[in-house]
């Protein structure tokens, strides 16, 4: 019986110790939601986030940031420009390819009178840490009186 109640006693005491902890990621005054996780495929404890939130004079753009030790502290968030000024960013998403490349994915466009925009994507070969320059994948004048670009997803094979 004693060994059994000291088994317990440490097993409660390492699943308190190894607890997942909240992490404040994003700190922005207003909006700063719909986030998307990336996980390092060959390293779980590499963490990147992205997510909506708002700059002051940029509208909604796309900020990420990264963990290296599973979530328990993050980098500075970084905004990821837009394509043309006063467009705003909405619906990111990200993905690893087999080598370890990260690719980002988001809409940025002109979301009031819909002039211009596209879906964007942009590839990191550090994780996150950096982003490469905009590649549009498709523009919002490829689908004339649609609204084409909204919701996009990645898939990296």
């Amino acid at each position: 019986m004693r060994c059994f109640l000291l088994f317990v006693i440490i097993l409660l005491s390492f699943s308190l110790e190894f607890k997942a902890q909240n992490q404040l990621v994003s700190s922005g005054q207003f909006f700063e939601g719909e986030p998307y996780l990336a996980i390092d495929p060959q390293n779980p404890q590499h963490l990147v986030a992205a997510w909506m939130g708002f700059q002051f004079n940029e509208k909604i753009v796309i900020k990420t940031s990264v963990s290296s030790n599973g979530g328990a502290t993050w980098s500075t968030p970084t905004a990821l420009p837009h394509q043309q000024m006063g467009n705003s960013s909405a619906d990111v998403s990200m993905a690893y390819d087999l080598q370890g490349n990260l690719y980002i994915a988001y809409i940025d466009y002109d979301n009031v009178g819909f002039t211009n925009g596209a879906i964007i994507c942009r590839k990191s070969v550090n994780s996150g840490l950096n982003w490469g320059a905009a590649v549009v994948v498709r523009p919002i004048s490829s689908c004339p009186n649609k609204l084409c670009i909204d919701r996009p997803w990645i898939a990296v094979d």
